[in-house]
């Protein structure tokens, strides 16, 4: 009895959760991304691609079979920082993981040790600051621009190096705008799961409700003597590395997007822009804002140094995003795991189609 208790008592509990949870399949009318033009690899040029790396081991996991490495990888942009999850089998998959804007790296942490350890090769690929400077501001399309180019040489360095020949990448807000670009610009970045990402650069900068980034606002306007609408206008005019120029060139048929309908950090409207500008990929929509959205996952353990139990008794982001790259990369495991929070959510994907059809 008190078991029949507990498990009705979990059923309804994960159902309430769930009720805050839509997934929209891909657009019907989808056929495929647009071609990219040849001036698009020539301003996203590798030039030498890299030049040299070193690698230091930082822990061994015998009993999974996997080292975690730092890798240096010396290009003509400045070195490349990657924290690399290693396999002995070997395989040619390889998930980039897309850090996001500032602070620790606990997020990317998370989730690359989470793909590492159900068996594929992850890689943290670290950001500089120096975009965080607000004497930089005239320099942020350059800055975006290597960004890209960096990542593109990374890819040559995994292809090369690691004989890796299937990339997938992952990000979370900033990390999924990062990868939106990178993924827009090179086509070896095939498979793509973006949370909380966003189109229109510009617009962002000057919606987003996140202190710190309209506290750099302020600094940059005192610094280059800008109002608002002249830094608005500087962007507008500079800005040409943004989802809004490459996301057409991803595919949809292999992306998935998460989107919080409240999110106003980075705003939900242009989120959705994102999913058109892609061509409308399967898209999981969570009655969350930008910061909530952790409920969805096992981020934050209940009590630390906790290694599994999150806040919630599941890994709902993580099981959809494991999902995916096993069935893109066309690995034999099944998440079983999440076959209940599909039934569960069924009822409220068909309410959800149909209000995407509606609006």
């Amino acid at each position: 009895m008190v078991l029949r208790l507990g498990l009705f008592a979990l059923v309804l509990f994960i159902s309430s959760v769930l009720l805050g949870c839509a997934a929209i399949p891909l657009s019907s009318k989808y056929t495929a991304p647009k071609e990219r033009p040849i001036t698009l690899d020539q301003y996203y040029s590798k030039g030498k691609s890299y030049l040299g790396y070193k690698e230091e081991v930082l822990q061994k996991n015998k009993n999974k079979e996997v080292t975690q490495k730092t890798i240096t990888i010396n290009t003509q942009y400045g070195d490349i920082l990657v924290d690399y999850y290693d396999h002995k089998s070997n395989d040619d998959d390889l998930i980039f993981v897309f850090p996001l804007l500032g602070g620790k790296p606990i997020v990317s942490q998370h989730f690359a040790k989470y793909f590492s350890d159900r068996g594929i090769d992850s890689a943290i690929l670290r950001r500089n600051d120096d975009f965080k400077n607000p004497a930089f501001f005239n320099k942020i399309e350059k800055m975006l621009r290597e960004n890209v180019v960096r990542d593109r040489i990374a890819i040559d360095f995994f292809e090369k190096v690691y004989h890796k020949k299937d990339f997938a990448g992952f990000g979370v807000s900033r990390g999924a705008i990062n990868l939106a670009m990178t993924a827009g610009a090179d086509p070896r970045l095939k498979y793509s799961v973006m949370a909380m990402g966003a189109t229109d650069l510009p617009l962002i900068f000057i919606k987003s409700n996140q202190k710190r980034l309209q506290k750099y606002i302020v600094s940059v306007m005192a610094e280059q003597n800008m109002t608002r609408p002249q830094l608005l206008t500087f962007l507008e005019t500079a800005l040409k590395t943004d989802p809004k120029n490459l996301a057409r060139y991803i595919n949809a048929k292999d992306s998935l997007l998460f989107l919080s309908v409240f999110d106003k950090t980075v705003p939900f409207e242009y989120g959705r822009r994102l999913r058109k500008e892609i061509g409308n990929p399967r898209t999981i929509f969570l009655l969350s804002n930008h910061y909530t959205i952790a409920m969805y996952t096992q981020l934050f353990t209940i009590l630390p140094p906790g290694k599994d139990g999150g806040i919630l008794p599941f890994d709902y982001l993580e099981l959809e995003s494991i999902d995916f790259f096993r069935k893109k990369f066309k690995l034999k495991e099944i998440t079983y795991r999440l076959y209940l929070f599909n039934i569960l959510r069924a009822p409220f994907d068909l309410i959800g189609t149909a209000l995407e059809k509606i609006f």
